[in-house]
C-alpha cells in the first residue's frame, strides 16, 4: 500500500515546520513559477508574508529576491546565494 512500493521500504511523516521549510526551498527554487502566494496560503492556512515577510523583504530590498502579488522568485543573482536566503527562512 501507498507509500510503500518496491522503490520505497520506510517513510516517515513530516512535521508542519518541515513541511513549510520544504516547500519554501522546492518552489523557490523554481526560477520561473516561484513560490505561489495563493498556493501557500491554501495549503498552511497561513500567509507568506505574514509568516516570513521582514525577511523576504530584506532579501528583496538586497536584489536577491523578486515579490510581487503572484508569488515570491528567487533572482539569478540570488541564485548564487540561494542557501543563504534558505537558512534564513527555516
Amino acid at each position: 500500500p501507498f507509500p510503500y512500493t518496491p522503490v520505497t521500504n520506510r517513510a516517515s511523516r513530516v512535521g508542519h515546520k518541515t513541511e513549510i521549510a520544504e516547500t519554501l526551498m522546492m518552489h523557490l527554487r523554481l526560477l520561473q513559477e516561484g513560490l505561489s502566494h495563493k498556493g501557500f496560503s491554501e495549503r498552511f492556512g497561513v500567509e507568506l508574508m505574514q509568516l516570513h515577510g521582514e525577511t523576504l523583504h530584506r532579501f528583496q530590498h538586497a536584489g536577491l529576491l523578486n515579490i510581487d502579488g503572484e508569488a515570491v522568485r528567487i533572482t539569478e543573482q540570488g541564485r548564487l546565494v540561494s542557501n543563504v536566503i534558505f537558512r534564513e527562512l527555516i
